[in-house]
Parts: structure tokens; sequence; C-alpha cells
């Protein structure tokens, strides 16, 4: 059996009052949908760190405090190959800057109640609301061809078996 190489990635949850800013993902990977703002870890870096670079470099904004919230695993295809993508979600809760405009994202402030899980991921509604919700959650997502037909299993755990995880990985 092939072994699949993990990525590991982020993905940054920015909230304002009753607001989330979600982005227009206008270039590579799931273009034209729309998410929070994140990205692959380079070497050397923390996935705090490389949750600060990618949200700035996508929206302009640098997380001042923020609190992993949630990691999910998938198992899907990327760039023609089969790999298991390590995400790790964090919520942020203040920052610098104001958003922007990038070559690769749309930024766009959103009512809590108003989400546009349409345009999303198919397995987004599945566990966002419960992020926002300030639920911690942990789970599998197994994407077909093309990022369609998501399985998914995803629970709700505590602060502490969220971090737990974290360390093991």
């Amino acid at each position: 059996m092939e072994q699949k190489r993990t990525i590991n990635t982020t993905l940054a949850i920015i909230r304002k009052d009753d607001k989330v800013l979600l982005g227009t993902k206008k270039r590579g990977f799931c273009a034209g949908t729309i998410n929070a703002f994140g990205g692959k870890q380079d070497a050397g870096e923390t996935m705090e760190q490389a949750m600060v670079r990618e949200t700035f470099e996508e929206v302009g904004i640098t997380p001042t405090e923020y609190d992993l919230t949630a990691f999910i695993k998938f198992d899907t295809d990327y760039k023609g190959e089969r790999v298991y993508i390590d995400m790790y979600v964090y919520n942020v809760t203040a920052f610098e800057g104001k958003e922007m405009e990038t070559e690769e994202m749309l930024p766009q402030w959103f009512d809590l109640n108003n989400i546009p899980y349409d345009k999303m991921l198919g397995d987004d509604r599945l566990w966002f609301p419960d992020v926002l919700c300030g639920k911690c959650i942990m789970g599998n997502v197994v994407f077909g061809e093309n990022m369609t037909e998501p399985v998914c299993d995803f629970k709700v755990v505590s602060r502490d078996e969220l971090s737990q995880k974290e360390l093991a990985i």
C-alpha cells in the first residue's frame, strides 16, 4: 500500500461582534469557493506562525488573539495526488490591520446567521456552525474526486482533548 504524504495547513476564522470574515478564493486549490483564511505550513514554522503569516498574506490582517478550535484530517486529492491534509483551525478574536482584497482572496464580512454555506466546501456546513458557537471539534473528512461527496465524522471535544491531539501529531 502506498504511503500518502501529509500536508499541515491552517485556517483562521476571524470574528468581530456578530460577524465573521470570509473570502472568495480567486485562484489555486478550491478556487471559486468561500472559506476562511489559511494555507500550508512552511518549513521551520509552528502552526500558529503559519496561521498568522497565511492570514496576513491572504487578507492583510495580522491575528493577535486566537485559540485552536478544531483539528480536521482530510483524505483528498490535491494537485493530482491523493494526500492527507491536517487542518488546524483557529478562532481569531483580535487582529491588527484592515481586510483587503489580494491576488488570492476577496474578503467579505457575513452576519453569523447568514453564512453562505452553499458556496463553501461540502464539509463546512457540518462543523463550521459548531466552531462559530465556540465548540472545539475534531474530525475526519474523506473527499471523492474533485472535492465531491464528502464522508465526514466529527465530534465535539473539550479544549484539553483538542490540545492533547495537537501535541500527539
